[in-house]
């Protein structure tokens, strides 16, 4: 929600950032006005937009006042978000990713992300979870996956 994003402009910004966290996250300032969200499920793109950038002139987060925008997502984010999840083996993420030019620059993945960006993503991720489950469960390759009930021996008396 962007409660622990903040822009440190000066020496008594970063002061002020370290008086009230015992852990720094910090990164580089880009120079961008908005950034997408994309979800994966199941190595799969479940959903995405773009969030602008909020009267704040700072945070995208819906949340915070960022906007959304369902023009279509930059390839290269994409891409990026299903190499990440595949290489991460993450089955369910939201991907933050910036674009600055031609470059995506990822912000931060999540399993715990907003919903609130469009009406039916709750329904949509619940329904991408649900059926990756029951496409992993349908495998015979993975040990450590959902098992289906064998069927009882027959007993012979």
């Amino acid at each position: 929600m962007g409660e622990g994003v903040f822009l440190i402009e000066n020496r008594a910004d970063w002061m002020a950032y370290l008086a009230r966290t015992d852990v720094i996250y910090a990164q580089e300032y880009l120079p961008i006005d908005r950034d997408m969200r994309i979800i994966i499920v199941g190595g799969k793109l479940v959903a995405g937009y773009w969030r602008l950038q909020g009267q704040d002139g700072f945070h995208n987060n819906v949340s915070r006042g960022g906007q959304v925008d369902l023009s279509p997502l930059h390839l290269a984010a994409v891409k990026l978000a299903l190499d990440l999840a595949e290489a991460l083996n993450l089955d369910h993420a939201g991907f933050d990713i910036a674009m600055v030019g031609d470059h995506p620059y990822v912000l931060e993945f999540n399993r715990l992300f907003g919903n609130t960006g469009l009406p039916d993503l709750h329904a949509r991720v619940a329904d991408a979870i649900l059926a990756y489950i029951l496409e992993q469960s349908d495998r015979d390759d993975d040990p450590q996956g959902p098992q289906r009930p064998q069927p009882p021996l027959p007993i012979a008396v």
